[in-house]
């Protein structure tokens, strides 16, 4: 159980926000990217919105400016007498005895192209192509090969070749980028 004490020793910032500008931030792009860009979920955004009486887009305005409509957007009305125009938020800050997530590595985008036709397939596939070409549906649909001395390969009975051209053009994208492919002796397949 936290005690009062312990609340109070927790790092914060306080973030001042003024009406006008949260009009204008949520009348330019959408709740979310903006609450995600003043680190608060869009629930915590709109309740704010709407305690300040700062009215937002409705459903699907986004998407009809997309599609190249325009909506007006609702105007800002003034403040009844007690509103107020910029006010602080106090958010908790994560000190340095906590353990932040690690970023996720960049996992770099490869770019490898799937022929249309399978022409001149690596050694692994033109054995996989003779042993599927085989082989009878199992109980879900599919073909299989799972032979010690062949790459295993699982495909639907409708499009077999597509799994061939797939598997060609990966391991072919991965010797031209300095991989060796091959078969381990006595691995699993």
């Amino acid at each position: 159980m936290f005690t009062r004490g312990y609340y109070a020793r927790m790092p914060h910032k306080t973030i001042s926000y003024r009406r006008a500008d949260l009009y204008a931030q949520v009348w330019t792009e959408p709740l979310r990217d903006v609450a995600k860009r003043n680190g608060m979920s869009d629930v915590a955004l709109g309740k704010m919105c709407r305690k300040h009486h700062i009215p937002v887009p409705g459903r699907g305005y986004w998407a009809r400016i997309a599609a190249g409509h325009f909506d007006e957007p609702t105007l800002l009305s003034t403040l009844s007498e007690g509103g107020t125009e910029e006010w602080d938020v106090s958010r908790w800050v994560s000190g340095p005895d906590e353990n932040p997530v690690p970023a996720e590595p960049e996992i770099p985008v490869l770019d490898i192209p799937v022929a249309v036709t399978l022409s001149r397939p690596h050694e692994l596939v033109a054995s996989a192509k003779a042993l599927l070409s085989r082989e009878k549906p199992n109980e879900d649909g599919l073909l299989e090969v799972y032979e010690p001395r062949c790459m295993s390969v699982k495909a639907s009975k409708a499009e077999p070749g597509r799994a061939l051209r797939i598997a060609d053009a990966f391991i072919k994208a991965c010797e031209d980028r300095g991989m060796r492919v091959e078969l381990a002796e006595g691995a699993p397949t």
